[in-house]
């Protein structure tokens, strides 16, 4: 500091810091960032059309509690895929019907049931 202020030039100057560095002191150490896997693959709408009939599927074994075979965090992942890659109303429409044939079935075994 004494050289500068006489208008010499520091004898040993270090390196200056890269600006990500700014504001960083040695003893500091670096972040890091860890970005998420981004899957460069899109769904088209035959692959979207697949996914619905197979989580179709799965509604009618968990309407039949059959559902000990099925993995809920698949399920969940497709439907999560689908809705990310913009087939959103696709998968509604689709669980839609599903959920409204269910609901007929059932109806009409109730009302068969009580014509008896």
């Amino acid at each position: 500091a004494a050289a500068a202020a006489a208008g010499q030039a520091p004898t040993s100057a270090a390196p200056a810091a890269p600006a990500s560095m700014a504001g960083r002191t040695e003893s500091m150490p670096r972040r890091t960032t860890i970005r998420p896997f981004r899957s460069q693959t899109r769904i088209d709408e035959e692959g979207a059309k697949k996914i619905i009939d197979d989580l179709r599927a799965a509604f009618r074994e968990i309407h039949q509690q059959n559902a000990s075979s099925l993995s809920f965090e698949e399920l969940y992942r497709n439907g999560y895929n689908l809705v990310l890659h913009k087939h959103g109303d696709s998968l509604y429409a689709g669980l839609q019907n599903e959920i409204t044939d269910h609901l007929r079935k059932i109806g009409d075994e109730v009302g068969s049931e009580s014509d008896q």
